[in-house]
């Protein structure tokens, strides 16, 4: 399986629509689009451990999201 990671910061829609026939399946809302780029970046640059994000990856993956969505929410 081939993963095409880009840098949430310069996702668009217009990327995001040009997935794979395997893909177009899904039906993903916008911000979910935007999380699983922002996923799929963290993984790509290694900052995971086993199957699981360090704390600290998943402030960077917060932080990714909500800097792209325009919010600030938080992990509780």
């Amino acid at each position: 399986m081939t993963y095409m990671t880009q840098n949430p910061d310069t996702v668009s829609n217009m990327n995001l629509e040009k997935k794979s026939e395997a893909h177009k399946c899904a039906r993903w809302k916008p911000r979910e689009k935007i999380f699983i780029a922002a996923v799929e970046y963290v993984t790509a640059e290694g900052h995971r451990q086993g199957k699981c994000f360090s704390s600290i990856r998943w402030d960077c993956l917060r932080d990714l999201f909500n800097k792209k969505v325009g919010k600030d929410w938080t992990i509780t």
